[in-house]
């Protein structure tokens, strides 16, 4: 039966929600089935005060809001986003002005024939210039500016005078390149680089958001592991125990040989080891926990999360869709395809000659006390050509353009390498599944045939028919058998997750909201 693309995105999308669903609400059992994670023994810890409790989803939860890798990515996307902007300014208007007043003065006295000159001058000059440039998409460049220049003199003394002129200029200047630099796919070359980088920025924010989150399921689940081993290690630590007593019953009733009793103490001091080794660990993922969480080392915390296996799986065509549509890595590839294309666009334009039409108009208005009013008029209009005939400016485009054209060819062999590597690892992933599904139904199985292996071998120690070092031997078998159990389910687990992570759909299935800013990051970086 053929289903369409977006059938099979939808039919993807519902299989990560259900996915989603399984995981935050699961209840199963890792030691001996309806088991509750109440269960799970006190665990010591650093800091003072009950034990957090904390589930799965609280643990995403935190380490989206607080990892440091994170919010240093929503700090950087701050910058990326300015820039995008600055990219795309690229064809408004530039507006400056400036002006300057100055004033000077000048006091002279002079002598010649026995008679006395005197005089002062004073002059104020204002000058203010403004200017308004605009590129357009053609390569064009039209340059509009005015200049205003205001000069008052004043003598006094012995020979009086006023000197004030005005002059006011503006122009007009269009510049167009016919060739190199000219038209529009090469001027919007730059603009769809940077759109494009803007995108490959929001993609490798994804992909941080992605790989913390995974991480951080990682860390909880090791941690939940190790929490759900001290629980096995008690258990046998206290059949030991029950069994040690039972062998001092049945030393007493004259039915064992009191030499029998070193088994018994010997694999108690084992389980007592054992008991210690496991808080040890328990101690170490809480640590690491922690750290991926940036919480306080001193944080006490509880693992919460119940183990459920989902049964449904999403087929090979559901997950390649959905992996060709969210996967960080795959689009990256295409983005830069894209990127290569415009590189490659820039380096043939950059080969062509500076052809150039230029066309300029001033007008000049001055008004003097001295020479009176006036007016100028000037324009002119051509064209201006420049040719690398030969020598280092030509031999450096020539050599942009081989690197473009390799790139491009780099960019197509990556992005096919990354469609097949996709492939693989999403065929890698769900075949991974299916044999850890499996391994999980034959550990349950084991389980439950261990425990009525142990149950029938202590009826008959009690009977005599059986010996200590067997029941010890079939103990062993059972905390085997359960750690077992334990270490398929979490790695079940685990594999969904990573299959996640090869999809891109971390986030969907964890039902966060991606947003490509945060504005307590820009806050921060704008000291708003």
């Amino acid at each position: 039966m053929k289903c369409s693309k977006r059938n099979i995105l939808k039919k993807g999308v519902g299989w990560a929600a259900t996915l989603a669903l399984v995981l935050l609400l699961g209840a199963g059992t890792a030691l001996g089935q309806g088991e509750a994670q109440n269960d799970l023994p006190l665990l010591p810890g650093g800091g003072v005060g009950k034990a957090r409790d904390m589930s799965l989803p609280d643990a995403v939860f935190l380490v989206v809001r607080g990892n440091t890798s994170i919010e240093n990515a929503y700090l950087d996307r701050v910058v990326q986003k300015f820039g995008l902007e600055v990219e795309e300014h690229k064809f408004k208007p530039d507006v400056t002005f400036d002006s300057s007043l100055v004033r000077t003065g000048t006091d002279d006295d002079d002598e010649t024939d026995g008679f006395s000159y005197n005089t002062d001058s004073n002059d104020t000059q204002f000058q203010a210039r403004a200017s308004v440039s605009e590129l357009v998409p053609t390569g064009a460049q039209f340059t509009f500016s005015w200049e205003f220049d205001k000069t008052s003199g004043d003598t006094s003394g012995s020979y009086s005078s006023d000197d004030d002129s005005t002059s006011n200029t503006w122009s007009i200047q269009m510049q167009q390149p016919l060739l190199r630099g000219g038209g529009i796919d090469v001027n919007m070359a730059s603009v769809r680089q940077a759109r494009i980088t803007e995108q490959q920025n929001i993609l490798a924010l994804k992909g941080t958001l992605i790989d913390a989150v995974t991480t951080t399921i990682y860390d909880y689940r090791s941690f939940l592991e190790s929490a759900r081993q001290v629980a096995i290690v008690l258990r046998s630590l206290n059949r030991a125990y029950q069994l040690l007593e039972e062998n001092k019953a049945l030393i007493a009733a004259g039915r064992m040989a009191k030499s029998d009793l070193v088994q018994s103490q010997s694999n108690l001091a084992n389980q007592r080891i054992a008991y210690q080794q496991t808080l040890n660990d328990v101690q170490q993922a809480r640590l690491e926990l922690l750290r991926t969480l940036n919480l306080n080392k001193n944080t006490k915390i509880k693992p919460t999360e119940m183990l459920k296996l989902p049964e449904v799986l999403p087929t090979n065509k559901q997950a390649l869709a959905l992996a060709y549509a969210n996967q960080p890595a795959y689009l990256q590839a295409k983005l830069v395809l894209e990127s290569s294309k415009q590189d490659l666009i820039l380096a043939k334009n950059n080969m062509l000659w500076d052809l150039n039409l230029l066309v300029n108009y001033n007008r000049t208005d001055t008004n003097s006390n001295d020479q009176g009013n006036s007016n100028e008029t000037n324009w002119s209009a051509g064209l201006y050509l420049s040719i690398p005939v030969y020598g280092q400016p030509r031999l450096s485009r020539q050599a942009q353009l081989l690197s473009a054209r390799s790139n491009l060819l780099k960019a197509r062999n990556s992005l096919r390498q990354s469609n097949e590597n996709l492939q693989i690892d999403v065929d890698n992933g769900l075949r991974d599944l299916n044999i850890k599904r499996e391994q999980v139904k034959l550990s349950r199985e084991a389980l439950r045939l261990s425990q009525l292996q142990l149950q029938n071998e202590q009826e008959k120690l009690k009977y005599g028919r059986s010996s200590n070092f067997q029941v010890v031997s079939y103990q062993l078998d059972l905390a085997n058998a359960e750690n077992t159990l334990l270490t398929a389910e979490v790695d079940y687990l685990n594999s969904l997750v990573a299959l996640d992570q090869t999809l891109g759909t971390t986030l969907n299935t964890w039902r966060i909201a991606f947003k490509t800013q945060r504005k307590s990051a820009e806050k921060k970086v704008w000291d708003r």
